[in-house]
């Protein structure tokens, strides 16, 4: 499946994800912007004596500012062609890369013409935009003073509002910008990797089957599943097995608004219960992930053979939270 298909994140989850990748790219590319137009500039000041002879000795203003655009614009495209050979070089190592995942996964990255194309553009446009200030601010200063006097005194020690006061400021604010969610990044990583659960996932292992794929006809798969269990508890030291259509904390994609379900309390009065996803589950889940029941039972056998449709007075059992039940 080529990726990019199938995000398994929830839709509302989506935008969040897009939106924090494409500002923490965005910032990466205005502090490389910035960077690149410092560095021009400071480029542009140190030939100001070299321009100022060119100027007097006859060459026209608009040849000198085509010659040093034409030099921004080379320096950006290289930069371009570097990094694609870089991005193309971490592609093919992220192609040999195995996630340590139950079901091997294998990935084929490629460059996207799209994203080259951008890449030259935003290039050219750099190399344009970035050399065309310097070029103009360097070619318009006064010839005579500049070859008396040279460059250094041509630039001034304190500008409240200049250009390069102006870059500075953006790429130090862009810089603590990108530091601050790279932090929150790697403590939410940080977080999320310390989660405490009541087993231990080192003695536990995670079988995924598909009968109707592999040939079982639904009536032959429903009858398999049901032998399952007790067969692999006869083939080796199994203390318990339980089924379940998804594995637990794995990521879901729900498109629903969330199942409503209706409930009745002690006291005969009956209450809405809106659930953001609805899992299926076998006998004996909760057992299985050393999960303990704090009041009432877990799923038995028998409830899998309950359907509400036959018998209107039938009622479901539902297991819930300590949130969810307070």
């Amino acid at each position: 499946i080529p990726a990019g298909t199938r995000v398994p994140l929830p839709r509302n989850l989506r935008p969040v994800l897009a939106g924090f990748f494409i500002a923490l790219m965005g910032l990466i590319m205005a502090i490389v912007c910035m960077n690149l137009a410092n560095m021009l500039m400071a480029r542009g000041a140190n030939r100001r004596k070299e321009l100022a002879i060119r100027l007097a000795v006859g060459a026209s203003r608009f040849r000198l500012v085509r010659q040093m655009m034409s030099e921004g614009i080379l320096l950006s495209l290289l930069g371009g062609v570097a990094g694609l050979a870089l991005a193309y070089g971490l592609s093919v190592l992220n192609s040999h890369f195995t996630p340590p995942a139950a079901v091997p996964i294998e990935s084929d990255l490629y460059l996207d013409w799209r994203a080259g194309i951008l890449a030259f553009a935003l290039a050219i446009l750099c190399g344009i935009g970035f050399s065309l200030a310097p070029a103009v601010h360097a070619t318009k200063a006064e010839v005579a003073p500049t070859l008396k006097e040279g460059s250094a005194l041509q630039l001034p020690g304190y500008r409240r509002l200049g250009m390069r006061n102006f870059l500075m400021v953006s790429q130090v604010a862009a810089s603590l910008m990108l530091l601050l969610m790279t932090g929150f990044l790697v403590m939410g990583i940080s977080k999320t990797s310390s989660i405490q659960t009541n087993f231990d996932p080192n003695t536990m292992y995670l079988l995924s089957i598909d009968p109707v794929r592999d040939g079982y006809a639904p009536e032959k798969a429903q009858a398999l599943f049901e032998k399952l269990p007790e067969r692999l508890k006869a083939a080796g030291p199994v203390r318990s097995i339980a089924l379940a259509a998804q594995a637990p904390f794995s990521i879901q994609d729900d498109d629903d608004d969330g199942t409503r379900l209706t409930a009745e309390d002690s006291r005969g009065s009956l209450r809405v219960i809106e659930s953001g996803f609805e899992e299926i589950v076998g006998p004996g889940y909760f057992a299985t992930l050393s999960q303990p029941m704090l009041a009432g039972r877990e799923f038995a056998a028998h409830d899998q053979r309950s359907h509400p449709e036959v018998s209107k007075n039938l009622s479901l059992p539902i297991v819930l939270s300590e949130n969810a039940a307070r």
